[in-house]
Parts: C-alpha cells; structure tokens; sequence
C-alpha cells in the first residue's frame, strides 16, 4: 500500500469499523493512527483544522480490504506544508459511517 499506508498485522477480521485513538497524542511531529476495517469498503481519512477545512488526505475513497491498518501523519498538509500548532480532526468515513477523533500538535 502507497503513502506510508501498511497493514499493521493480519488476525481475526474485526467486527466492526474504528478508528482507535492515535497515539502519542499531543504529538510532534508524527502521530500513529490504527483503524479497523470489517468488511471489504471504500475508506476516506481527511484531517481538518479548526476552521473546517480539509488540509491533509490520506486516503481518498480508497478500496481496502478488512483487516486492521496503520498509517503515520507527519503534521505536514497535502502540499508539503507543516502543519501550525494546534487542534485537528481526523475523520475516517466508510459506507456505513464515520468517525472522528480530535489531535493536538505541538511545537
């Protein structure tokens, strides 16, 4: 898998979709986020600041097959940019749902 995006280990098939708390968190400059995934689906992970706005893709619609995976955000934004000081918002988004878990980078 592309962009740092790597199965962490093959085990039972989860039961459900999550995407666990990341870790460390605050973090600088790399955070470790691990989610779940049941069934085979279309997975989209955007990070967003405060304002709403969608600064980093990690994965766009992208189908993946169920398995547990982990991937590592650099604090950096889609255009290479580090990312300021501060709140963001990581949302994992599936067919059947979504969730969201709140960051904290600090310099």
């Amino acid at each position: 898998l592309s962009r740092g995006l790597g199965v962490v280990y093959k085990r039972q098939v989860p039961q459900e979709f999550a995407l666990n708390q990341n870790y460390p968190n605050p973090f600088n400059p790399n955070i470790s986020i691990e989610f779940s995934l049941p069934t085979n689906d279309n997975v989209s992970i955007l990070i967003y600041n405060t304002y709403g706005e969608v600064i980093k893709k990690v994965l766009d619609n992208k189908y993946l097959y169920e398995n547990t995976y982990k991937f590592n955000w650099n604090g950096k934004d889609d255009l290479g940019n580090q990312a300021p000081s501060g709140v963001y918002f990581i949302n994992f988004i599936i067919n059947e749902g979504f969730s969201t878990k709140k960051v904290t980078l600090i310099k």
